[in-house]
């Protein structure tokens, strides 16, 4: 939590890296890791929120990458999974515990930004993933 607001992070595996060729030579595969998390600035007063994208297997695939911000206005950012055994919205999510080695059926985004004049401006998205159950 930021300020009473959450403040979630979501790392995941894709298959749906695009490979750019440098020299010529593509030195990765299409998996990539990539999270989105956020980052606050020194004086404590503006949320980050950051993409990163790692193209290559590491011990920790999923705290490594570059990273590069996405908005400079976060209010808040929160992720809930869709559980098609129960048919339930749960707000966290790990496929690496026992019991949840599978993965949701879809993903409900809530992002709130601040916008140039300090108004609130929500967003609110679901996304079906296609290799849920």
């Amino acid at each position: 939590e930021w300020n009473g607001n959450p403040m979630d992070k979501l790392f995941f595996t894709t298959l749906a890296h695009v490979n750019i060729p440098v020299g010529g030579e593509v030195q990765n595969s299409d998996y990539a890791a990539v999270g989105y998390d956020f980052q606050i600035n020194e004086d404590k007063d503006i949320v980050y929120l950051i993409h990163r994208e790692n193209p290559f297997f590491t011990n920790e695939p999923l705290t490594q990458g570059r990273g590069f911000i996405i908005s400079k206005s976060v209010v808040s950012i929160a992720f809930y999974y869709f559980n098609s055994k129960t048919k339930q919205w749960v707000d966290q999510w790990d496929t690496r515990l026992q019991g949840k080695n599978y993965l949701p059926y879809a993903v409900l985004i809530r992002l709130i930004l601040k916008d140039k004049n300090g108004a609130i401006v929500p967003f609110r998205e679901i996304i079906r993933l296609r290799m849920g159950e």
